[in-house]
């Protein structure tokens, strides 16, 4: 799927769909945030992480993930 010209998904905007995303939304879960104190997830880019599309970042995300990849 394509959301803005963006791969849905890409969560951390590297251009495509990986293993990476899947252990960046991990992270973001997990409470990490950059050298600035944000979350490593900003707000505008929170769409293309709620993968089940609940309106919620959570560990159901990250299995509708890991599913996306293991069935490209």
């Amino acid at each position: 799927m394509i959301f803005d010209e963006r791969e849905f998904g890409d969560i951390d905007n590297d251009g495509k769909v990986d293993v990476n995303d899947v252990t960046h939304l991990q992270r973001y879960i997990a409470g990490f945030t950059d050298e600035s104190g944000a979350p490593i997830i900003p707000d505008s880019d929170l769409g293309y992480a709620d993968i089940t599309d609940d309106g919620t970042i959570d560990s159901r995300d990250v299995t509708a993930l890991q599913m996306i990849l293991t069935n490209k």
